[in-house]
Protein backbone atom coordinates (compact mmCIF):
# COMPACT_ATOMS: atom_id res chain seq x y z
CA UNK A 1 0.00 0.00 0.00
CA UNK A 2 1.53 3.11 -0.87
CA UNK A 3 0.45 6.38 1.03
CA UNK A 4 1.41 9.04 -0.79
CA UNK A 5 -1.01 7.94 -3.92
CA UNK A 6 -4.08 6.56 -2.11
CA UNK A 7 -5.77 9.06 0.03
CA UNK A 8 -8.13 6.32 2.11
CA UNK A 9 -4.46 4.86 3.15
CA UNK A 10 -5.91 5.17 7.28
CA UNK A 11 -8.51 3.37 6.74
CA UNK A 12 -7.30 0.65 4.63
CA UNK A 13 -4.41 0.03 7.72
CA UNK A 14 -7.01 0.10 10.35
CA UNK A 15 -8.82 -2.49 8.20
CA UNK A 16 -5.72 -4.67 7.78
CA UNK A 17 -4.58 -4.46 11.27
CA UNK A 18 -7.89 -5.78 12.30
CA UNK A 19 -8.12 -8.22 10.45
CA UNK A 20 -4.74 -9.36 11.36
CA UNK A 21 -5.55 -9.36 15.06
CA UNK A 22 -8.80 -11.13 14.82
CA UNK A 23 -6.79 -14.04 13.08
CA UNK A 24 -4.39 -14.19 15.77
CA UNK A 25 -6.81 -14.32 18.25
CA UNK A 26 -8.96 -16.23 16.90
CA UNK A 27 -5.96 -18.43 16.22
CA UNK A 28 -4.71 -18.41 19.71
CA UNK A 29 -8.31 -18.74 20.94
CA UNK A 30 -8.71 -22.29 18.83
CA UNK A 31 -5.01 -23.55 20.55
CA UNK A 32 -6.13 -22.39 24.30
CA UNK A 33 -9.51 -24.56 24.41
CA UNK A 34 -7.36 -27.47 22.67
CA UNK A 35 -4.54 -27.14 25.00
CA UNK A 36 -7.25 -27.27 27.94
CA UNK A 37 -8.07 -30.78 27.07
CA UNK A 38 -4.14 -31.90 27.49
CA UNK A 39 -4.77 -31.54 31.40
CA UNK A 40 -7.70 -33.46 31.61
CA UNK A 41 -6.51 -36.13 29.04
CA UNK A 42 -3.45 -36.48 31.54
CA UNK A 43 -5.91 -37.02 34.74
CA UNK A 44 -7.82 -39.64 32.71
CA UNK A 45 -4.58 -41.34 32.19
CA UNK A 46 -4.09 -40.99 36.30
CA UNK A 47 -7.35 -42.67 36.92
CA UNK A 48 -6.95 -45.74 34.44
CA UNK A 49 -3.83 -46.55 35.81
CA UNK A 50 -5.17 -46.58 39.30
CA UNK A 51 -8.15 -48.60 38.33
CA UNK A 52 -5.57 -50.89 36.98
CA UNK A 53 -3.01 -51.48 39.45
CA UNK A 54 -5.85 -51.67 42.24
CA UNK A 55 -7.54 -54.23 39.61
CA UNK A 56 -4.16 -56.22 39.16
CA UNK A 57 -3.47 -55.66 43.14
CA UNK A 58 -6.19 -57.59 43.79
CA UNK A 59 -6.18 -60.87 41.23
CA UNK A 60 -2.37 -61.06 41.12
CA UNK A 61 -0.88 -59.91 44.20
CA UNK A 62 1.82 -57.37 44.23
CA UNK A 63 2.98 -56.02 40.55
CA UNK A 64 6.39 -56.17 39.89
CA UNK A 65 6.29 -52.73 38.09
CA UNK A 66 4.23 -51.03 41.30
CA UNK A 67 6.92 -48.58 41.95
CA UNK A 68 7.33 -47.20 38.56
CA UNK A 69 2.76 -46.98 38.41
CA UNK A 70 3.15 -44.78 42.03
CA UNK A 71 6.05 -42.41 40.83
CA UNK A 72 3.47 -41.77 37.61
CA UNK A 73 1.17 -41.18 40.27
CA UNK A 74 2.61 -39.22 42.04
CA UNK A 75 3.77 -36.03 39.71
CA UNK A 76 1.88 -33.52 39.68
CA UNK A 77 0.30 -32.19 36.30
CA UNK A 78 2.14 -29.01 35.27
CA UNK A 79 0.19 -25.38 34.01
CA UNK A 80 1.48 -22.51 32.89
CA UNK A 81 -1.22 -19.62 34.05
CA UNK A 82 -1.44 -15.86 33.39
CA UNK A 83 -3.15 -14.71 36.83
CA UNK A 84 -5.23 -17.88 37.19
CA UNK A 85 -7.43 -16.88 34.00
CA UNK A 86 -5.61 -18.69 31.50
CA UNK A 87 -4.07 -22.22 31.78
CA UNK A 88 -1.28 -23.15 28.96
CA UNK A 89 1.02 -26.34 29.44
CA UNK A 90 4.41 -26.24 27.20
CA UNK A 91 2.48 -27.86 23.90
CA UNK A 92 0.41 -25.04 23.45
CA UNK A 93 3.45 -22.91 23.87
CA UNK A 94 5.34 -24.55 21.06
CA UNK A 95 1.87 -24.46 18.86
CA UNK A 96 1.62 -20.76 19.64
CA UNK A 97 5.08 -20.25 18.67
CA UNK A 98 4.88 -22.71 15.07
CA UNK A 99 1.38 -20.35 14.45
CA UNK A 100 2.48 -17.20 14.80
CA UNK A 101 5.95 -18.13 12.68
CA UNK A 102 3.54 -19.71 9.94
CA UNK A 103 1.43 -16.84 10.35
CA UNK A 104 4.41 -13.88 10.00
CA UNK A 105 5.60 -16.33 7.11
CA UNK A 106 2.26 -16.54 4.79
CA UNK A 107 1.88 -12.57 5.50
CA UNK A 108 5.23 -12.39 4.20
CA UNK A 109 4.68 -14.29 1.59
CA UNK A 110 1.27 -12.66 0.31
CA UNK A 111 3.02 -9.15 0.32
CA UNK A 112 5.77 -9.94 -1.61
CA UNK A 113 3.40 -11.51 -4.05
CA UNK A 114 1.02 -8.83 -4.31
CA UNK A 115 3.87 -6.15 -5.23
CA UNK A 116 4.31 -4.72 -8.44
CA UNK A 117 7.33 -6.25 -10.06
CA UNK A 118 9.26 -3.61 -12.12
Amino acid sequence: MDVMYDDNWAAKLMLEALSYLLLVFSTLGILTTCAANISLEMQNIKTMFLDKMFAHTYEDGLLSYEKQLNLLLKRDICYLTAGKMFYFDRGFLLKALATVFAEIVAVYQVGSLLKPKN
